[in-house]
C-alpha cells in the first residue's frame, strides 16, 4: 500500500501489491533475514527501482503520537506495528479524523481494508518511517535468532545492547537501537519469530565489536546488513553453536563508500 501510495503520486504511477512486493524482497539480498523480518531498505530500494521516490527513513519502536502526527501532516503514511490476537501485524497510517468529539487515526488494514485504529485498541507498537525525500541512507544492522543477546561497541568505544553476565542495557550510540522482533501469522497459526536486533543509522567507519552471549545452549543465526550513503546494501549471515554464558566477539568492519561489511570471524 505504501510503495503504491507514493506511485500513484509520482511520474511513474507505479502500482503494486504484496505478492509482487515479496517475490521482489526475495531475489533482492537481505530483502528478508533468516528470521524472514523484513527490511525497509530493501522496500524502498524496490520502490526506486520501478521509478518511485522513496526511502526508510528509521524504525521507531513504541508509540510517539506527535512524531506520528508530524509525518502525516506532511503527507506521509507510516506503517504501525500493531498486536492482532498475540501476533504481530502491520496497518498503514494515513490520516486522522474526529468521530464523535474524539481523534482518530485513520488506517488502512491489509486484512479488512479502511478503518480506524481502534479496531486495535488505538495502539501501536512500532512506526516504520519512509520519507520520499533522498536522506543519508547509512546504516548498520545486525539480527540474531535462538538462544543469544547481542550487544556492538562503535570504533570510539559506545555500546549499544544488552549484556547479561551483568543484566546491564547500553544505549550510547546516538539513535541507535536493540529490540525484539516478533513476526507472526495473521490468522494466529503457528508461533511468533523473534528475532534480537541491533539498528545502528549513519554509522562511522571502522570496526565494529559485536558481542554474542549464549543464554541457553544451542544453535543460532546472525544477518548482517550494511547500507552505504547511496541506499546500496550487502547483507551476510552465519550459524554457530554456542552454550550457556558463552561470549564470542565478531569484528563488523563498516566503510560508508565502497566495500559496505567485511566479517573477519573472531572468537575470543
Amino acid at each position: 500500500m505504501l510503495v503504491s501510495y507514493y506511485g500513484l503520486n509520482s511520474p511513474s504511477g507505479f502500482t503494486t501489491d504484496p505478492r509482487a512486493l515479496n517475490e521482489s524482497l526475495k531475489r533482492q539480498v537481505g530483502g528478508y533475514s533468516s528470521g524472514h523480518d523484513v527490511s525497509s531498505s530493501n522496500v524502498a530500494q524496490y520502490a526506486r527501482g520501478n521509478g518511485v521516490d522513496l526511502w526508510w527513513v528509521d524504525t521507531v519502536w513504541g508509540m510517539d503520537n506527535a512524531l506520528l502526527d508530524a509525518y502525516l501532516r506532511t503527507g506521509f503514511p507510516v506503517i504501525l506495528g500493531v498486536s492482532n490476537v498475540g501476533h504481530q501485524h502491520y496497518v498503514l497510517a494515513t490520516g486522522k479524523l474526529v468521530e464523535n468529539g474524539v481523534a482518530k487515526y485513520s488506517i488502512n488494514d491489509p486484512l479488512v481494508g479502511q478503518t480506524t485504529l481502534d479496531l486495535y485498541g488505538g495502539v501501536y507498537n512500532s512506526m516504520v518511517l519512509m520519507s520520499n525525500v533522498d536522506l543519508d541512507q547509512r546504516h548498520l544492522r545486525v539480527s540474531g535468532h535462538s538462544p543469544i543477546e547481542l550487544m556492538v561497541t562503535d570504533p570510539d568505544g559506545r555500546r549499544v545492547g544488552y549484556d547479561p553476565r551483568t543484566r546491564r542495557w547500553y544505549s550510547e550510540i546516538p539513535g541507535a537501537s536493540y529490540y525484539v522482533w516478533s513476526l507472526g501469522a495473521d490468522d494466529g497459526s503457528g508461533d511468533n519469530t523473534i528475532s534480537k536486533v541491533l539498528d545502528v543509522p549513519s554509522p562511522v567507519d571502522g570496526v565494529y565489536k559485536l558481542q554474542i552471549a549464549g543464554i541457553a545452549d544451542g544453535r543460532y543465526t546472525i544477518d548482517y546488513t550494511s547500507t552505504r550513503f547511496n541506499g546500496r546494501s550487502t547483507t551476510s549471515s552465519f550459524a554457530s553453536y554456542i552454550t550457556f554464558g558463552a561470549v564470542e566477539v565478531v569484528d563488523l568492519t563498516y566503510t560508508s563508500t565502497y566495500y559496505p561489511l567485511y566479517l573477519p570471524f573472531v572468537v575470543r
